[in-house]
């Protein structure tokens, strides 16, 4: 009976994989392959970079850019180990790069006012198979309201002579004219600033320094209270208080429903494209952590820099939570999430969001079609990549990432790119049907 059962299950998992290659030959077999360019990073006396505290001084090169100006050779600067999971449960793991002067890494940053900066990513991905999840959840996040959606691009990197694998090299979320505007720095009391919720910040930094929580902002998944991390400069005790006090307002007023002293202090329609963004991908951290908000002087918080996607899209089962996170279908955000939750019980916020939700349609259709595309034009590159690292052929479920049968039963890295492509098809129809029905219910 087991075997009868276990073949099903494969069925019921290829059979619609099947349906798509059919559908989506052309977007694979007929597009470009991406020049991918190689970055090398060479430590002071070839150090280990061992942790995610202490920078290590480095020489940077950068080669073979589609743009001969993006290349350089030697520059200096630092490196350090980041990330969480990937840190802890990873073997390819992700790296924060600061230059000794700023620069626009790849162009990537070109497009901005102010664009260049110190400090860049290196992203491993090593927990997504397509490498892709954040990069196609960006490209959603690029129509919506949001005053910062970091820009990405692929590069193999080499540290000390080693090949690392293919990695995404990403603008850091950070304050600055050039990322998160929250205005100069000031000694007034009313300050700028940008926080995130972080339920490691506790482990991270200084309760009433570094972090402070909100009475009623509760993970009830993990049974704590949420941790609001602060991600921008601040002087005074003052403004520490400020800010807290700050948010504790809007948190009692997003919680009261009330429509006028909600609109008086949050920017609704980064509110409504964020709860969007979070419940189509079913991101496994939108109860606790990775949300970002910012808030100039005098002005109202917003949503900003969606981030951390790579389990999402179902990949990550929710084994260890109530929810589903594989399946297409279900409500998650606007359960897990205490602001979400509370807005999305009111009509108003109901009505907006499914307005809002029917005109991204055609753009989260068309990045659908992107994400094959860049799939098919990252596949040399990316084959390259779990040549170093074999998880395309293994099951990733160390720690607390937990991986879905279906994902470990894709055995290629264009499998793994379809099966990401059918899962937000089937989220997007199933989505259609949920606001349609939400909206319906309230106006009866």
């Amino acid at each position: 009976m087991k075997k009868v059962t276990s073949f099903l299950l494969v069925l019921v998992v290829v059979a619609p994989l099947i349906a798509l290659v059919s559908c989506t030959r052309s977007a694979w077999d007929t597009g470009p392959i991406m020049n991918v360019p190689h970055v090398y990073i060479n430590t002071q006396d070839g150090r280990e970079v061992e942790c995610r505290d202490v920078f290590v001084p480095m020489s940077i090169t950068l080669r073979y850019a589609d743009r001969i100006a993006h290349n350089f050779e030697n520059l200096s600067g630092q490196i350090r180990g980041r990330g969480n999971s990937t840190w802890t449960h990873a073997d390819k793991l992700s790296y924060r790069i600061r230059f000794d002067d700023r620069i626009s890494l790849l162009g990537l940053s070109d497009e901005r006012e102010r664009s260049r900066e110190r400090t860049w990513l290196l992203q491993a991905v090593a927990f997504d198979k397509t490498l892709l999840r954040d990069w196609t959840t960006w490209r959603i996040a690029e129509a919506m309201n949001f005053c910062f959606v970091p820009n990405s691009t692929f590069a193999h990197v080499y540290l000390n002579g080693e090949y690392l694998g293919l990695y995404q090299v990403t603008e850091a979320v950070q304050t600055g004219p050039g990322r998160v505007n929250i205005g100069e720095s000031t000694l007034e009391r009313e300050i700028g600033f940008m926080f995130s919720t972080d339920m490691r910040a506790p482990s991270k930094g200084r309760y009433g320094v570094d972090f402070f929580f909100i009475e009623g902002y509760f993970n009830e998944l993990r049974n704590r209270d949420v941790p609001f991390r602060i991600r921008s400069d601040y002087y005074t005790r003052e403004q520490f208080n400020f800010i807290r006090d700050t948010v504790t307002e809007i948190h009692i007023a997003i919680m009261s429903g009330d429509r006028a002293r909600i609109e008086a202090l949050i920017d609704i329609d980064s509110f409504v494209d964020m709860y969007i963004l979070q419940e189509f991908t079913k991101d496994r951290d939108v109860a606790f952590g990775s949300l970002y908000f910012a808030r100039s002087p005098g002005g109202k918080l917003r949503a900003t820099a969606p981030w951390d996607f790579d389990l999402a899209l179902g990949n990550d089962s929710g084994s260890d939570t109530p929810y589903d996170h594989q399946s297409p279908r279900g409500i998650m955000a606007a359960r897990a999430n205490t602001w979400f939750r509370a807005l999305m019980s009111t009509p108003w916020f109901s009505e907006l969001t499914y307005a809002r939700w029917h005109e991204l349609a055609d753009h989260i259709e068309q990045s659908i079609e992107s994400t094959l595309q860049m799939g098919s034009a990252l596949r040399v590159a990316a084959e390259r990549n779990f040549e170093r690292w074999y998880i395309v052929w293994q099951v990733r479920n160390s720690g607390r990432v937990f991986e879905p049968r279906v994902i470990f039963a894709i055995k290629t890295y264009r499998g793994q790119v379809e099966y990401l492509a059918q899962w937000m098809r089937q989220r997007q129809s199933w989505l259609d049907g949920h606001f349609a029905d939400v909206v319906a219910t309230e106006t009866e």
